[in-house]
């Protein structure tokens, strides 16, 4: 176990790996029961604990950190779709931009549905403003009322 200084914060952890997400390190580690990334820029102490026991590697933690694409951490993951426009169609289709990404169905017009499964609204309104004007949501409305809600405080 390590204690660190997170954010103005010392925290006990399990140290599972360490993370390489869009050129920034970040460390995994479970905290709390829980898997969390914390980035390695942001700890500004580290204290190795010899006199603690080691703790047990979770064997769920460890798939869970193979298949995950990004450093958000989560099992209780919510579903999107996302209306997709044609002119951006094929960067969808040729990689994986969203998180758990599937075309669901390619629509007449050459635009795409897609679904998506993320762990926090941060996470996805952050891809889908990054695409905008070509992308829409389409469900669930609270995260599109979110998106329209964010807008309007920057354009405001």
């Amino acid at each position: 176990r390590i204690t660190i200084y997170y954010k103005g914060k010392y925290r006990l952890v399990d140290p599972y790996k360490l993370v390489q997400h869009r050129s920034c390190w970040y460390l995994a580690a479970v905290q709390d029961l829980k898997l969390k990334a914390y980035r390695l820029s942001f700890i500004e102490s580290l204290v190795v604990h010899e006199n603690q026991p080691c703790f047990e590697l979770q064997k769920h933690l460890i798939d869970q950190l193979k298949n995950e694409q990004s450093i958000w951490f989560g099992e209780d993951k919510k579903e999107a779709v996302l209306q997709i426009h044609s002119d951006v169609a094929d960067h969808f289709q040729k990689r994986i931009l969203l998180p758990d990404q599937q075309i669901v169905k390619v629509l007449d017009d050459g635009s795409l549905l897609v679904s998506c499964r993320y762990v926090s609204d941060v996470q996805i309104l952050s891809l889908i403003r990054y695409w905008i004007p070509h992308i829409k949501v389409v469900s669930p409305v609270s995260l599109q009322q979110s998106l329209l809600d964010g807008l309007k405080s920057y354009i405001g």
